[in-house]
């Protein structure tokens, strides 16, 4: 019985310590993450520039996106019926939080309870949502600009959903059929590449907390990873994770990029001047140049 009990207390020793060890290790830097909302790419303090420029010099641009929005109609929105709409989610609460007007709203949340069915029932069906995380990506920064226009039970229930279900997915085995897993050697815009955005929104909400946390600690590593694997990959000529060019000039900066700026929308730090790597791209494609007629050419 005193060997038990004492084993016991071992055994809860050494789980404190661990717990308390991570808890350094998440507290080190993510004390860094503002307290409210939003955090991804814009903050309250950000806003206001942000606001004015789609107003200003970028209006074409914020038109364009709101009748993206205007255009949707009513079958589209259609509650009952699951739908792919991360992307018009995200685009409505932009729309909502320029304009105030409560049509917005209610499309930017009909567009997110949408999506999250259509994942579930992705999962479900052990189908792929896309190839890119894009989709669910635009689902959390939907949840993200609105979080102070939602109330407490559709904040939870949001999130909550969203992340079991990327959980799901993540530990599928075999995964699923064209769920793309990619990592910081590559890409990383598949499925994997949500948990740093999630991670950083719903981080102290007490919201799937104990996932959050690590997706959190998970995703900012992840990033760091990529970071330095592409500053060794393109060493003084630019280029990146791959030699195929319509990978490097496509979807492969989005990673680092995003990163930069949700860390700086969500810390205040701007770490990209670190990682000056992403300013040669230009120089790697006048290095692949190739010219001809009636059109350049590329090596490879």
């Amino acid at each position: 019985m005193i060997f038990n009990c004492r084993r016991t207390a071992s055994v809860v020793l050494v789980l404190l310590i661990l717990s308390a060890a991570h808890g350094r290790q998440l507290t080190d830097w993510a004390a860094k993450i503002r307290s409210d909302h939003p955090r991804l790419f814009f903050n309250a303090d950000s806003w206001p520039d942000v606001r004015q420029r789609a107003l200003g010099d970028e209006r074409k641009w914020y038109e364009n996106i709101k009748g993206r929005v205007d255009r949707l109609n009513e079958q589209s929105l259609d509650a009952s019926k699951p739908g792919e709409m991360g992307p018009q989610a995200a685009w409505a609460a932009f729309v909502f939080r320029m304009t105030g007007d409560e049509r917005y709203l209610k499309i930017a949340k009909t567009s997110l309870e949408k999506s999250l069915s259509f994942y579930e029932a992705c999962f479900e069906q052990k189908k792929t949502v896309n190839w890119y995380s894009t989709s669910r990506v635009h689902a959390t920064l939907a949840w993200d600009w609105l979080y102070n226009d939602l109330s407490e039970a559709e904040r939870r229930s949001y999130m909550s959903r969203l992340v079991k279900v990327i959980d799901k997915v993540v530990k599928a085995r075999p995964s699923i059929y064209r769920e793309n897993m990619s990592g910081y050697n590559t890409g990383f815009y598949g499925v994997r590449n949500c948990l740093w955005f999630i991670g950083c929104t719903a981080y102290d909400t007490g919201i799937e907390t104990e996932l959050v946390n690590e997706w959190l600690v998970w995703g900012h590593d992840e990033n760091r990873k990529l970071l330095e694997y592409r500053r060794k990959a393109r060493g003084d000529d630019g280029g990146g994770a791959s030699s195929t060019l319509g990978y490097i000039f496509g979807a492969y900066p989005w990673a680092e990029q995003n990163f930069f700026y949700t860390w700086l929308s969500a810390t205040g730090e701007n770490i990209a001047p670190n990682w000056p790597g992403s300013a040669m791209l230009a120089n790697y494609i006048i290095w692949n140049w190739i010219a001809a007629d009636p059109e350049p050419l590329e090596f490879g």
